[in-house]
């Protein structure tokens, strides 16, 4: 169960990497620079949770749990940020 979530919510980031690349060329005129601040971004989230992580700030007691928290609160950050977009359009 818990691969099958892990492995829909992989899919579910591919597809908003390819939404916010659209977004974002729409927004620059250009998909060279669209794609480099998707990839910017995504790396320095990943050097951020790290950085978070490893430096021992947080002892979590359920990883699974705390991963799914925050992949609802990220779920609800794309509805908004998706409906604000579509408001403007």
């Amino acid at each position: 169960m818990v691969l099958a979530l892990f492995f829909g919510s992989g899919a579910t980031a591919l597809v908003y990497e390819v939404v916010w690349a659209k977004f974002l060329a729409q927004m620059f005129g250009s998909t060279i620079y669209a794609q480099t601040v998707v990839l910017a971004v995504f790396m320095g989230g990943l050097a951020l949770a790290t950085g978070f992580l490893a430096a021992g700030r947080t002892a979590l007691r359920s990883p699974v749990k705390a991963y799914g928290v925050l992949e609802i609160l990220i779920g609800i950050f794309c509805v908004f940020v998706s409906g604000a977009g579509s408001r403007n359009q």
